[in-house]
């Protein structure tokens, strides 16, 4: 199962959904670290954290840069 976080600005929002996915995965039965993450940057905040975003867990696949000029 992929899920896509939408609007992460730093690591501590994969921190925190990652701890949230734990519990659920926890009590729905599946192994733990079975859900992958793809964090979409979508503000210059994302940006200049995008290095420390991608290495926040062994869960995240993939960034995604959403559109940040309008």
């Amino acid at each position: 199962m992929l899920f896509v976080y939408l609007k992460t600005d730093t690591p501590e929002d994969i921190h925190q959904l990652e701890r949230e996915i734990v519990r659920i995965e926890e009590s729905c039965g599946r192994p733990v670290g079975s859900t992958k993450l793809m964090a979409a940057i979508e503000s210059a905040v994302g940006v200049i954290n995008a290095v420390a975003i991608a290495k926040s867990s062994a869960r995240l696949m993939a960034l995604r840069w959403r559109h940040l000029i309008t």
